[in-house]
């Protein structure tokens, strides 16, 4: 048993125990003078609380004494009869309980005195005094005040004062004034005070002292703090040590115990004195036993810690020999089991870390409070560090400061692995997935957090695409939506201005006035300029008739660049690299030009006064290396045409909207926002891309691709339109004119009827086919709409055919001529395109019934 005592001893385990001892015992002694310290406050407290009830309860005895007297007999009858003797004798009956007593007038005049007599047969006067004019105004209600003695030494006096009210004219009768020496009040209190404090004192609301043991320091100010209960000096009296202090209701004085410092020190003195030396009994005995056990577990403790050191060290440690004690012993066999499972563990240890280092993701773990204890090579390789440089830091060290760590990190075992980023060591911030996991040891208790985090650079790279191709899927949808509600506008308009170009022609052919031509002419420009507005809107849906061939962009490109310097100033510089051995492309020439004209025009204008416009023509090989710079461009061989300028640049906000129709920051006098619609509409018809770069106050450069053709194609020329002449006078047939708008079947009719034709015209198409069926022997041409109500105008030339095959017919349309869904018609045929002119129509009547004839 001994030796199981003497192997669990150490010096550790005894300084342990000598030091809680000795820490026990200071808790101890601390405790005591804390319950010592409260009950003493406790004892002050109720001490100063039965004397301030003391006091109290005599001041409010003699109150209900004088009320007493003013409500007497006596004292009613010396009020009506003026009987001085009368009310003398009944106040001598009081002189025991007061000083003395003194009936005043309403006045303020002294008239009896029972008791102290007159200062040299004076009559006091009181009416000036406060106490006084109090009771006057409250009759009925007791005022006190303290009076002081000027001459010799105290004592103080109390003065009540109560005024007595008639009842029935609620006059004052008589103010009765008592005085009872201070020194009466102390005699009272004598067998109260003492008890704990042995000090009892009484102050006025102002600290002014009216009863101390003290004679000499009566009427002395006291000062002290403004706590009911405490520790320290009282000034003035010179005394140290805990006070209790209460203030009375009625009157306002002030109750204060004092206890002496010597008196309050003598039990705590007391007290440390047995504290202490219990400490150095303590102390002594622990050193002697201390002694006994180091030398005889000294020499073994020794040995077994070389051999723990080895083991830290990663060496082999040899193998303890038994010393001969129980505990010492067991402690040398576990320590030797333990060598040989660290031998095994530090093999499985060897395998896990080349497990971990091998992962792709990065693998921490870090305490509770977030210090990172260890990681895997991943890890180090993402962050650009060692091992020495990020174990030892916080976790926040490595994360973005807007990181909410505490709420992330806190108590919740289930954590949804979340979006964030690894600060690296050079300030690179990496896109990764972060989780973590709370790490339990083998009884369940949490000793670290293990935060697993997945590099996901390539993944946002992905996702960037993906958006980037949404976006442009988007735009195409939106122009696509855009462009078909443009044509069916352009349809309505076409028909309006068929009407107003027809009868302007009309007129201008019978007015012979100068003036009103000049007007025709003016409405027939305006009407010009609507119609090439409805062209643009058609442009931009795609759905314009040109005329495509192959062509070299270099004439066409120098031509622009010409006419732009000699309208541009001179601050602006125009600048062009064309390379003379560039590809022909298939376009509409016209559409070329217009492309180029709108681009250049909003550089100029985006460059303002100064700055450079650069235009380059190169040829261009989009591979698939190159592909990724033009995104949806299919691989081969292109025309690229950049156009650069130093102007104001786009917003990244405006970016994907420059091509929205009427989207435009000039103002309205300076364009209708369908300049670069019209210009992506016209690109797109021709199979080409643009591209736009731009950067606010360094530029924007807009590239095109075409794609090239090789030099063999067939080159087509317009052909030119015939005008109104003799050879396109008709013969007397007859036209059946159909149109759903009245004003065009009105208007057809009289351009036909003044060629010399005859013409029948209605407004629907059933009612035509039912002329038709009666007498289809007597017409000789069909001219009908497309879009009608109830049948359309290929159904009609259907219809008709069937009565008679092969009838020749004209089709007009506000719609592209290529939307007129006509496979079913065959024969003589034309598609007429709104708005129409005289000529055009005269030429296809005149062109079709020649065939007939023929």
């Amino acid at each position: 048993m001994f030796a199981s005592l003497k192997t669990k001893l150490s010096f550790s385990h005894l300084g342990a125990i000598f030091g809680t001892a000795s820490i026990l015992a200071l808790i101890t002694y601390w405790i005591g003078i804390q319950i010592y310290n409260e009950s003493t406050f406790a004892n002050l407290q109720r001490t100063t609380l039965i004397n301030s009830i003391s006091i109290q309860n005599f001041i409010a005895s003699k109150e209900s004494m004088l009320k007493r007297i003013s409500e007497s007999r006596e004292t009613e009858i010396y009020a009506k009869n003026l009987s001085e003797v009368a009310l003398a004798a009944y106040f001598a009956d009081f002189k025991n309980e007061f000083g003395s007593l003194s009936y005043i007038s309403p006045s303020g005049q002294e008239e009896v005195r029972v008791g102290k007599g007159k200062t040299n047969n004076s009559v006091p006067d009181l009416s000036t005094t406060k106490c006084f004019w109090q009771a006057i105004e409250n009759p009925g209600e007791v005022f006190l005040h303290v009076g002081h003695q000027k001459q010799g030494l105290p004592p103080t006096t109390i003065v009540f004062m109560l005024a007595k009210q008639h009842y029935f004219d609620d006059q004052i009768l008589h103010v009765i004034k008592a005085t009872l020496p201070l020194a009466t009040l102390d005699q009272y209190l004598a067998r109260f005070a003492g008890g704990v404090s042995d000090f009892l004192i009484v102050t006025d609301s102002e600290n002014t002292i009216l009863i101390h043991p003290r004679q000499e320091l009566i009427l002395t100010k006291l000062q002290f703090p403004e706590q009911d209960q405490g520790f320290g000096e009282i000034e003035k009296l010179g005394m140290k040590g805990p006070y209790s202090a209460r203030i009375l209701s009625s009157p306002a004085w002030k109750i204060v115990e004092i206890l002496p410092f010597d008196s309050y020190m003598e039990a705590p003195i007391k007290y440390a004195k047995i504290v202490f030396g219990m400490i150095c009994t303590i102390l002594l005995l622990g050193f002697f036993v201390v002694s006994y056990i180091s030398r005889r577990i000294n020499a073994p403790l020794i040995d077994l810690t070389k051999a723990v050191k080895l083991i830290a060290s990663g060496e082999k440690a040899e193998i303890l020999q038994p010393h001969n004690i129980e505990e010492l012993d067991n402690l040398v066999d576990a320590f030797n089991s333990m060598s040989f499972e660290l031998r095994e563990t530090s093999i499985s240890k060897n395998y896990l870390d080349n497990i971990v280092n091998s992962l792709k993701e990065c693998l921490i773990v870090t305490s509770l409070n977030g210090t990172i204890e260890s990681a895997n090579q991943m890890t180090f390789n993402l962050l650009g560090c060692s091992e020495e440089q990020l174990v030892g830091l916080h976790i926040g060290a490595i994360l973005p400061k807007e990181f909410d760590i505490d709420s992330y990190f806190a108590h919740d075992p289930v954590q949804e692995a979340i979006e964030t980023s690894f600060v690296t060591f050079q300030q690179e911030e990496i896109p990764i997935v972060f989780h973590r996991s709370f790490l339990k040891s083998t009884s369940g208790d949490e000793q670290g957090l293990v935060c697993l985090a997945l590099d996901i650079r390539a993944r946002k790279e992905i996702e960037k695409e993906k958006e980037k191709l949404i976006t442009q899927l988007n735009n195409a949808q939106r122009l696509e939506t855009v462009g078909t509600l443009a044509n069916g506008i352009a349809h309505d308009f076409n028909n309006i201005l068929t009407i107003i170009i027809g009868y302007s022609q009309i007129l201008n052919y019978t007015i012979k006035d100068e003036d009103n031509k000049k007007s025709l002419e003016q409405i027939l420009a305006a009407s010009n300029r609507a119609k090439n507005l409805v062209q643009q809107l058609l442009e931009f849906s795609r759905q314009g008739s040109h005329a495509k061939m192959e062509i070299s962009m270099i004439p066409v490109l120098k031509e622009i660049i010409k006419m732009l310097k000699s309208s541009t100033p001179a601050s602006i510089e125009i600048s062009q690299q064309i390379n003379q051995d560039c590809s022909t492309i298939i376009a509409d020439p016209s559409q070329i030009q217009q492309i180029i004209m709108n681009l250049c025009s909003n550089a100029i204008h985006a460059i303002g006064e100064y700055g450079t416009l650069t235009v380059k023509l190169n040829n261009e090989e989009v591979t698939e290396l190159s592909s990724g710079l033009y995104q949806g461009v299919p691989q081969g061989s292109y025309v690229k045409l950049d156009i650069c300028d130093t102007g104001h640049g786009i917003k990244d906000a405006d970016l994907n909207r420059i091509f929205d129709p009427f989207f435009t920051k000039k103002t309205a006098t300076q364009g209708t926002g369908l300049g670069l619609a019209v210009v992506h509409g016209m690109i797109k018809s021709l199979h080409g891309h643009i591209f736009v770069e731009s950067k606010v106050d360094v530029g924007t450069t807009f590239t095109l691709l075409f794609p090239t053709m090789s030099k063999d194609g067939e080159q087509k020329s317009p052909s030119t339109s015939l005008a109104f002449n003799k050879l396109l006078q008709g013969k007397g047939e007859c036209i059946l004119f159909v149109d759903d708008e009245e004003a065009l079947a009105t208007l057809g009719q009289k351009n036909l009827e003044g060629l010399g034709y005859k013409v029948t015209s209605t407004t629907s198409s059933t009612e035509a086919l039912e002329i038709f069926q009666k007498e289809p022997t007597k017409f000789d041409l069909l001219i009908t709409d497309f879009s009608m109500p109830k049948m359309q105008g290929d159904k009609l030339i259907r219809e008709i055919r069937q009565i008679s095959k092969d009838f020749p017919a004209i089709l007009c349309t506000g719609y592209h001529a290529e939307l007129v869904k006509t496979e079913n018609i065959e024969g003589a045929y034309v598609a007429l395109k709104k708005p129409y002119e005289g000529e055009i129509l005269a030429k296809e009547v005149k062109a079709l019934l020649g065939k007939k004839s023929a």
